[in-house]
């Protein structure tokens, strides 16, 4: 859960769940999978990129990523790491 809420910067007390995620320099990339509303979400953060798919459950779900609102469906949606998002 330190990964998710702490890394992944997963929030789930607002309307729609949403993230912030950032990186440890020193790694490379790191996944982690939730349920939410019936859909199972993978969420895959390298040094570039966020990489958020839709794997099981129903079509799509509406989320909030760095403050804005995607849609994610089982062809994933990728999105630039946030700026200044490489933790130190």
């Amino acid at each position: 859960m330190n990964i998710v809420y702490g890394f992944g910067g997963m929030r789930s007390d607002g309307d729609r769940l949403s993230f912030q995620p950032s990186l440890p320099e020193r790694w490379n990339e790191y996944s982690f999978q939730v349920m939410y509303e019936g859909v199972l979400l993978r969420i895959l953060v390298n040094k570039t990129s966020v990489t958020l798919t839709a794997i099981k459950g129903g079509g799509s779900i509406d989320i909030i990523v760095y403050g804005q609102s995607i849609t994610v469906d089982a062809s994933g949606t990728t999105l630039p790491l946030g700026e200044r998002m490489l933790a130190r």
